[in-house]
């Protein structure tokens, strides 16, 4: 789970995994990006959409 902030949390992707190896992956589009901090601009933002 990534999120923008660790004050003012505002979700911006998550994955999940269940015991049977089922998964999910879902990312928002709605986000404050301004809002992220220097860390999801520089390690996250980049890989959403892929």
């Amino acid at each position: 789970m990534e999120f923008s902030d660790f004050i003012e949390c505002d979700l911006t992707s998550i994955a999940l995994v269940a015991d049977g190896g089922r998964d999910f992956y879902g990312e928002r589009s709605d986000f404050d990006r301004a809002s992220c901090r220097e860390f999801v601009h520089a390690a996250v933002l980049s890989q959403l959409g892929q």
